[in-house]
């Protein structure tokens, strides 16, 4: 704490004039030759210690009135970021006063009273210098010379900026302080704004001073609310770099924000390392100011946080399951009314909510749901409910569907001579029972019965007969004992493009071949090294615990699978390397021994099992799960080739399409984002495939790409003239909830940068214009002034009665003969113990 006007403490010398009138009118001792004053002597003396206490008192309060009213007038200051506390300073004060107080009445007993003068002097001293301390400190930290300063105004635009608070959003109310700061600020002041969301975007790109420019960025149309989460240390990173651009040497940075903690990250530490690392390259740091607004005082809200589809490869052969995830992020219990799952403009489902959601609590509601047509689906879930953030009430997501899924099956025991024998009979039998081929059986691949998985068999020898294996999304190994260099070298360079390789050793397979097998970066292809091969005496069953692998994740449930009563009566030992991150154990045995191996190899996965899908090695083909298994696996392995429609914000969209003839160069490729404005489409190309980028992802949301007809025909987008193809920016949940920072929070974000976060608005403008920020106690000193005199008059009310002071006294003039009758009727009554009767007071 310290003071405005340091000229007015001279005010604590007022407090010399109770003093001053205290000494003056001390009573006097008179001397009164009396026999019997020995007999009131104690009475006296407990009489004197009480009436020195009521001066004492009194005396006080009317020092401490004076003083506070000084302290009031020299207009006491509390900052903000206060370095010595006001508790200190005032009390230290006050004390001393009281100390001075109390030293007066008890004038006559020198040692004392230069005891307690030397103490007030002290802590009168202590309490000054203090106050002079803390100027000297909030100078050093606030004050600035004169000049102007470069100031980026960050407004959070996240979804619960959406939320109604009073009158109007925390939003509207954001904007309306950047308003008040940028009015406020001194002529030299330049201002840029940026626009936080999961991407920053600058509303003006250079510090300006131009007030009319300004003030029209927030009041123009791109100043939104853009959805998702703010990521606060990317919008402080921008507001760096366009400080860099400033023409003044002070620098500051002005988030405003509802405090919504999620994407500022304030345990990574590293994160606000490099951001604080950015400031060196400006003349100086610039100071962080968040201005957290004042949150609702209650909160209702139910959203819905995913829309989870059961796999990834999406055909029109069978139905496909559709989680909805509704989550309670409100603080008090809640019943929406239902939620509805939209196809298209098409409601597919309406399931009644029939119970209440408690806070924090989530509920999970399936859908199921078959694709009469493949290409792209805008699938939609509404949440049917009122509450105090509608935004998070429905969730859009894309999902590609797909007619044909082309599989290459690769032979490796050919030469038996019964179909059933061979390692790949059952693999071909669930991906297709009909027994379809569509190679050998063009005229079947068009019949009415139609699988997604159109596979193609080979065998080991004629797999060079096929020139190009993109045109495959996986590639299975049955038993497969070795291949070629050149072949081997096809088949990694098609995993590394995002194709999927499936290998099943049996007994034919060749450890030398698949643990020397290298991609051409030198990594290894395989997951895992083929060990022994070990045929158990009590054939092994898989552990149902161990089926963790997403490919698994439906087989894996004991109550809907009967994988785990499967035998297996040979296997070949795996050898993963557990220090490896892509390498991963999806399956094993009962023995721990893996039977499942996943290994990530560019964009691409290779997954191998310990034994092959005959019925010389399991009882596996004859389950009921194995169909399933298989038709999984196929599905995990063609994901990373599968379109994906659905991006995190600020993630580049992509799309690659194959075509004999480029596109019209005159037609352009454009994009409707979700806030109404078309942007542009890079188009490029390489041979014969054609790739679409879209980078600006930065609004969560819906964007549909308008394709000239030859494109979308390639990309599998049904049109007539000009194709539509959707693919949706994905929001985050946690925004949904309302979990604000906390004071650790920032002061984690402190240890990294300059930051200060002002509880009002007035403090934020104090700062701006180089002042200290805090608040003046003057009426708080002045109210406790008030309740010191009105304790002072009442204690000297007090005081007055209790003395009886306020009487008048009667005078009764008694002649020399009543005088002695008086006194000889007392003696007498005290000798008989009787009352004690008063004389009447003669006049002296």
């Amino acid at each position: 704490m310290t003071f405005l006007k340091w000229s007015m403490l001279l005010g604590l010398v007022a407090i010399a004039i109770p003093i001053i009138i205290h000494l003056l009118n001390r009573n006097k001792p008179r001397v009164i030759n009396w026999g019997a004053m020995q007999f009131l002597r104690a009475a006296l003396i407990t009489r004197r210690r009480r009436l020195q206490m009521e001066e004492m008192i009194l005396l006080c309060l009317r020092c401490l009135s004076l003083a506070l009213i000084a302290l009031a007038m020299a207009r006491p200051f509390l900052p903000s970021a206060s370095a010595i506390p006001w508790a200190v300073i005032v009390p230290a004060i006050l004390i001393a006063v009281a100390l001075t107080g109390m030293a007066t009445v008890l004038w006559s007993n020198q040692s004392l009273r230069r005891r307690l003068l030397r103490a007030a002097a002290i802590l009168a001293t202590l309490g000054i210098a203090f106050a002079v301390l803390e100027r000297w400190i909030q100078a050093r930290h606030w004050l600035t010379a004169g000049g102007g300063r470069d100031v980026v105004i960050v407004l959070d635009a996240s979804m619960s900026m959406s939320l109604q608070t009073a009158d109007r959003t925390a939003f509207q109310q954001a904007v309306a302080e950047a308003r008040t700061l940028i009015r406020a600020a001194r002529p030299g002041d330049a201002f840029a704004i940026v626009l936080g969301g999961a991407v920053p975007e600058a509303l003006i790109l250079r510090p300006t001073s131009d007030r009319g420019e300004l003030l029209g960025a927030l009041d123009g149309p791109a100043c939104r609310i853009v959805g998702g989460r703010m990521s606060a240390p990317e919008a402080v990173n921008l507001a760096s770099t366009l400080l860099a651009d400033g023409p003044n040497a002070a620098k500051m940075i002005v988030i405003f924000t509802d405090g919504q903690a999620a994407g500022w990250d304030t345990r990574a530490d590293a994160r606000w390392k490099f951001v604080a690392s950015g400031f060196a390259s400006l003349p100086t740091p610039p100071r962080l100011v968040i201005r957290r607004l004042s949150p609702p005082a209650a909160f209702r809200n139910a959203a819905v946080t995913s829309l989870q589809l059961s796999r990834r490869v999406i055909g029109t052969d069978r139905p496909v399951k559709i989680d909805v995830s509704i989550f309670n992020a409100g603080s008090a219990p809640m019943q929406p009314s239902a939620i509805e799952l939209f196809v298209g403009s098409n409601r597919v489902e309406r399931i009644p909510i029939m119970k209440e959601l408690l806070p924090q609590a989530t509920e999970i509601f399936r859908f199921e749901h078959t694709f009469a047509q493949p290409g792209y689906h805008v699938l939609r879930a509404d949440l049917v409910a009122d509450d105090d953030l509608p935004s998070d009430n429905a969730l859009v997501q894309v999902a590609h569907v797909i007619d044909r899924l082309p599989v290459l099956l690769v032979e490796g025991a050919s030469s038996e001579r019964f179909f059933f024998r061979r390692a790949s009979s059952f693999v071909r039998t669930a991906l297709t029972p009909d027994g379809r081929d569509s190679r050998q059986n063009p005229s079947e691949a068009d019949s009415a019965l139609r699988f997604l998985v159109d596979p193609t068999i080979v065998e080991a020898s004629g797999l060079q007969k096929i020139p190009d294996l993109s045109i495959f999304r996986v590639i299975i190994l049955a038993d497969v004992p070795r291949l070629p260099t050149d072949e081997a070298d096809r088949l990694s360079a098609f995993v590394k493009k995002g194709g999927g390789l499936l290998v099943t050793p049996g007994q034919r397979a060749l450890p030398a071949f698949y643990n020397a097998w290298q991609a051409d970066s030198g990594e290894p292809v395989m997951p895992a090294p083929l060990g022994e091969r070990l045929t158990p005496p009590d054939p092994l069953r898989l552990k149902a615990a161990s089926l963790t692998h997403p490919a698994l994740r439906l087989i894996g449930q004991r109550d809907q699978s009967d994988i785990a009563l499967g035998f297996f009566s040979a296997y070949w030992t795996l050898k993963p390397d557990a220090a490896t991150p892509l390498v991963s154990v999806g399956a094993q045995f009962e023995s721990d021994a893996p039977w499942l191996v996943d290994r990530q190899l560019g964009r691409g996965h290779v997954l191998t099992t310990a034994t092959a899908f005959d019925r010389r090695e399991s009882t596996l083909p004859s389950l009921k799960c194995f169909v399933p298994l298989i038709h999984e696996m196929v599905y995990f392995l063609a994901a990373p080739m599968v379109v994906n429609a659905n991006v995190e914000p600020g993630i580049e969209w992509t799309l690659e399409v194959a075509m004999d003839t480029p596109p019209d160069p005159n037609t352009p490729v454009t994009v409707a984002t979700p806030t109404g404005t078309n942007r542009p489409v890079s188009l490029t190309s390489q041979g014969r495939q054609f790739t679409l980028r879209f980078p600006e992802t930065r609004h969560p949301g819906l964007y549909r790409v308008q394709l000239p007809a030859p494109l979308a025909t390639a990309a599998g987008v049904r049109s007539d003239g000009v194709g539509e193809l959707p693919f949706a920016v994905n929001t985050t949940p946690e925004e949904s909830s309302l979990d604000l920072l906390s004071d650790s929070d920032l002061a984690a974000l402190g240890r990294q940068v300059d930051l200060y976060a002002p509880p009002r608005l007035e403090d934020l403008l104090a700062v701006q214009s180089g002042e200290v920020p805090g608040q003046e106690l003057w009426r708080i000193l002045a109210l406790c002034a008030l309740v010191m005199l009105v304790l002072e008059t009442a204690l000297a009310r007090w005081i007055t009665i209790h003395r009886g002071l306020h009487k008048p006294e009667a005078v009764v003039l008694l002649s020399q003969a009543d005088a002695i009758k008086a006194t000889r009727a007392r003696m007498e009554g005290m000798l008989a113990g009787g009352a004690n009767v008063n004389p009447p007071r003669a006049q002296r």
